[in-house]
């Protein structure tokens, strides 16, 4: 990670594997989570010169994409990862642990959070079909609505 206007080197980020496929920055820029094609999905301190705060590991899976989301409750902030991939699954994940699963039943390939975090999009990444969005209601609750 590297300052913008110098170039000097912030912090090096080390745990995958494999490709890095996505990245995210926290809502306060003071965290960054990747995933990748090694099934891990990792949670970087960048503050804290790098540290990882936390990490999620899938084996046999290849992650394409993860966003973060930041909720503040009682002056507590929590950073909520939400993670897809090959296993035609959206995982929600706090503290490196998955809390909720939601099967997709079609392989996702990006997500994006709306602004206010009222909707979640995520691309369908299929051969087959024309590419779709669905949009989840937000928290998950497994609903969405498909547009071609």
């Amino acid at each position: 990670v590297y300052k913008t206007y110098t170039c000097e080197v912030v912090c090096n980020l080390r745990g995958h594997q494999s490709k890095v496929r996505s990245v995210c920055w926290s809502a306060d820029d003071s965290k960054l989570v990747s995933t990748g094609a090694d099934g891990a999905a990792y949670e970087y301190d960048i503050i804290k010169e790098g540290r990882r705060c936390s990490d999620f590991t899938q084996k046999g899976t290849n992650f394409s994409c993860i966003i973060t989301y930041t909720a503040t409750e009682n002056a507590q902030q929590t950073n909520t990862v939400y993670v897809v991939g090959s296993d035609k699954t959206l995982k929600e994940v706090q503290g490196g642990n998955p809390v909720n699963c939601l099967e997709s039943n079609s392989t996702m390939g990006q997500l994006a959070l709306a602004t206010q975090a009222k909707a979640l999009f995520a691309g369908v990444s299929e051969s087959e079909l024309p590419g779709p969005i669905r949009c989840y209601s937000f928290p998950l609750d497994g609903d969405y609505v498909e547009y071609q």
